[in-house]
Parts: structure tokens; sequence; C-alpha cells
């Protein structure tokens, strides 16, 4: 097939909307939950066929077998059909990698489909260039001075394992450096005109950089569009919020392998250790492009497979040694699910065993694509890495505690928008209540 996405021009393209106006639709959909607050026009049981339309696809493929992608059933408006298939492609994540599936001729489109899917995938090479060619010069800084950068999730996978760096979006670019070298690499990434938010908290360094051109906007909730907003994450190790919270081990990674980009030379993970690293990560963000990252593991794996190196009993070392056994779980029962034969059975045994009788029960019920939108406020989800009161108690307190560096105006919108979404929760639970007594 044609690869028409190389004709367009991204770059060029203005937001979906004024952005002022984007801007209140994702305070309303904070607050509300309601997917239309988001995508008017749109509701959540046509996204979810969507996404589920979306999901078959990728499975096929996956299986070698040629995979068609096509309008949502019983939707007569074509273009409002292929619009929900772009949105269920963002939260997907998988929307860029459709589109280079789609030109390589691997897989199959209904005509305004596959026009959407050629823009996800060339905006998503738009958006990959801009970005690498401001974060490109620092690194190679940081190269130079010794401070031996690595980087991890997104930004390595997209170079490394994907049909092209585009097809894998990412919003922040994560670059690790020795604990001594962060004072180094900050004044490096101030010379290159990077500005820094607050710290994190934990126990490591994590600190948001923004790009010299600031902070900038969300030009498009359809689409990774090639000017919206990404920011550089520098770490001393692999600070995940999530795991943090729960263990108190050093999650410090080890670095085997090379990746040589633009005549720079970065460190990476191998396939073990990465798929070590993925699965925690992602287990952690459950709801946030969980296809894609489904998929992203199946491509590592698939790899060191091919290649002769992967280990599984390497896997399970690297999560034990950072008291991470629990976290990896459902991803990689979600990734079995997704391509059987992908995830080796003893480790699955091993580490349904290791985690929580939460976390067991939350991956029962999601599958690749399902639910798509985390629109209700469970409280077994809240808590699926919480063992015991003490552990309980902290998570209660994350809810309420101050946001580490964040404005007084983000904490009151933050506060403002759990408020909503409580009473929302208690509204949905006394309406079930009623109805259930009435009836």
């Amino acid at each position: 097939m044609t690869d028409r996405a190389s004709s367009l021009n991204p770059l060029d393209d203005p937001p979906d909307a004024p952005l002022d106006e984007l801007r209140r639709r994702e305070d309303a959909w904070r607050s509300t939950q309601r997917p239309d607050a988001l995508w008017p026009g749109l509701d959540g049981p046509m996204i979810q066929s969507a996404a589920d339309a979306i999901g078959r696809a990728v499975s096929d493929t996956l299986h070698g077998e040629r995979a068609r992608l096509e309008l949502p059933s019983r939707e007569e408006d074509a273009d409002r059909g292929a619009r929900a298939v772009g949105i269920a492609a963002l939260l997907t994540g998988v929307g860029p990698l459709l589109g280079a599936w789609l030109t390589r001729g691997e897989l199959d489109a209904d005509p305004p489909i596959a026009r959407v899917l050629e823009r996800h995938l060339a905006h998503a090479r738009a958006r990959e260039a801009r970005i690498r060619a401001v974060v490109r010069p620092v690194l190679e800084r940081m190269e130079r001075a010794g401070l031996e950068p690595g980087v991890i999730k997104g930004f390595h996978t997209a170079h490394s394992y994907f049909p092209e760096p585009g097809a894998r979006p990412f919003a922040d670019v994560d670059v690790v450096v020795p604990p001594a070298a962060i004072p180094e690499a900050e004044r490096l990434l101030l010379g290159a005109g990077f500005v820094p938010e607050g710290r994190t908290g934990g126990i490591g360094y994590k600190r948001e950089w923004l790009p010299p051109e600031g902070r900038g906007d969300v030009w498009s909730y359809e689409i990774w569009h090639a000017r919206s907003r990404w920011k550089l994450d520098l770490h001393d190790g692999l600070n995940f919020d999530q795991v943090q919270r729960n263990v108190r081990t050093l999650q410090t990674p080890r670095f085997t392998d090379v990746l040589q980009m633009d005549g720079m030379t970065l460190r990476t993970a191998d396939a073990n250790e990465l798929i070590a690293l993925l699965a925690t990560h992602a287990s952690t963000e459950l709801y946030s492009q969980r296809l894609l990252r489904l998929v992203e593991l199946v491509l590592v794996v698939r790899r060191a497979t091919t290649l002769g190196t992967l280990d599984w009993t390497a896997v399970e070392s690297s999560l034990a040694e950072r008291d991470a056994l629990r976290f990896a779980y459902p991803m990689l029962t979600l990734a079995e699910r997704l391509a059987p034969g992908t995830v080796n059975r003893e480790l699955l045994a091993h580490l349904s065993r290791a985690t929580t009788p939460r976390a067991r029960a939350v991956t029962s019920a999601l599958s690749p694509t399902a639910p798509i939108l985390d629109s209700g406020f469970s409280l077994r989800h809240r808590l699926i890495w919480a063992q015991g009161a003490r552990a309980t108690l902290r998570w209660a307190w994350s809810m309420i505690a101050p946001l580490d560096g964040a404005s007084r105006r983000d904490q009151l919108r933050t506060y403002r928008h759990r408020a909503m979404r409580l009473l929302r929760l208690g509204g949905a639970r006394r309406s079930r209540s009623d109805a259930a007594r009435d009836g």
C-alpha cells in the first residue's frame, strides 16, 4: 500500500479546537469522566466497541494473520465511526502502529479508517522527529561529559523494537544517569534551555524538565498531535511512583546494552531486564495505553526469542532483586492473553503467588482493551498494591496530601476533580441502591 502518511504535513495542522476549548473539555472530563465532555458527539459504548475491534485486529496481526479493521457495527455514519476508531486508537496507544502496519500491507482497513490511521502515523513521525531534534544535543553533551546517559521505556523501545520510531508514541523522554552525575546533568539541561519542574517524592531522584519551548499545550485529544506537549524526565534509577510508595528497595537498573542513534551511544537494558522494567511500570498504570504496552512486551519477547537471548529466570531475578514481583503480574498475564505462548507459564504462576489478591482480581476483570476508560472510582483498583494497614493509610494520605511541586492553582484543581468524582460515585451508588430497593 502507498505510504500516504509521508505526504502529510502534520506540523502545519492546527489544533482540533481552540486551545482554551480543549482545556475546558479536559477539565470537564476530569470532573465528570463523561466521554462526551472530551469527545463531543461520541459515547462510551461506541468508543469501547471501536477499541475492541482494534484489539482483535492487533491480536490477529500478532498471530501472523492478515487482519482487517472495520467500522463499529451498526454505525451508519462512516465519518463518525472512523472518528471513534481514531479516538480508540489514541486511547489504546496503537494508532501510529496500526498506520505503520497499514503502509506495510500487514493490515487492511475501511477507507475512512485508513485515512484516520495515516494521519495518526504522520503526526507520530513528525512528533518523534521534533522531540529527537531537541533531545539529541543535550544527550550528546551528557555522553561527551562521561555521564553515561541511559534511556528507558518508550524512547528506547521506539528506536529498538517497533517497525519505525514513530510507531511507538511517547509523551516523556526518560533519561537515567548515575546518582553522582545528577548535578552535572542538571547543569547541561539548564544550559540547553530546559526548565525544571518540582522534584517528585520518593527515595530516588526524579525530576521533570520542560523543553526550551515551554510546557506547551495539548493540541488534540484524537491523535498524538505533532505539536502537543512533551517533557524530559531525569532519573537516577527506576523511580516509578507506585513502586516507590509500596517498597523501599532501591530500583537501580542494569544497563548492559547500548542504542546507537544519530552517532550517539546510549545505555539501555537488555531484553530480560527490559521485560521486567516494562511489566513493572505498565502494571502501575493499567489504564494508560494498555494495548500498546502489551504489544511492546510481545515485541521484546519475540525479538529476544529470535536472537536466543530470552531467559525467563533472568527476568524473574530482576524483578525479585527489586521486590517487584507483585507489580509485573497484571501486564505479563494480559500479554499472555493477547498473544498466547508469549510468557513463561512457570513465571506467571510465581507472579500470581507473589502479587496481591486485589491485583489478581483487577487483572481478571481486564482485557487488553476493556475497559478502555477508567471512568469509575474503584477502591480495589486504587489499593491494588497495598499490603497491610500501614500501606493502606499511606495510600489514603496520598489522596489528601499536597502534590509535590504543584502550584496552588493546580492543587485546588486536583482537589476539585477528586471531590467531583467522589460525589459522582456516591450518586451512582445511591441510584443503584434505590433501584435495587424499588425492584
